[in-house]
């Protein structure tokens, strides 16, 4: 977002009071004032200036892209490998009651249960987390 602001200075000594004046501006393009005034020391200057702010502009786009799709990726790959250990815990509690060892059967399908509601229990807060940022 673009701002400008004007202070003027002047001073009445007859009525003994002072006015002060000045000029900022804030923002990603200068002012058309700045503008003019570059201008006139390189013609190309506020062409260029409009340039290197459009490269950033599309180089920060691009590095946005890039991160949410690492994420997207790391997330799935996560959720994959997860999975997999979840399937090879139950196949091996069911290994494990199948050939006598129930007890310990009972103990992996137990911690499988609770890697599960953990994981949805979290996900589940994360989700109220965004909901509550938006």
């Amino acid at each position: 977002m673009n701002r400008s602001s004007q202070v003027k200075v002047h001073k009445d000594h007859h009525k003994g009071t002072q006015e002060i004046t000045g000029q900022s501006y804030q923002g990603i393009i200068p002012s058309p004032e700045m503008m003019k005034e570059y201008k006139e020391i390189d013609p190309e200057l506020p062409k260029r200036l409009v340039k290197a702010m459009e490269d950033e502009a599309a180089h920060r786009r691009q590095v946005e892209n890039t991160i949410i799709k690492r994420s997207f990726r790391s997330n799935t790959t996560n959720t994959f490998i997860g999975f997999g250990a979840l399937i090879a815990l139950g196949i091996l509690s069911y290994l494990f009651m199948i050939n006598g060892y129930a007890t310990q059967g009972a103990i992996i399908a137990g911690s499988i249960g609770t890697v599960i509601s953990v994981f949805v229990i979290g996900k589940a807060l994360s989700n109220k987390k965004k909901d509550k940022q938006e």
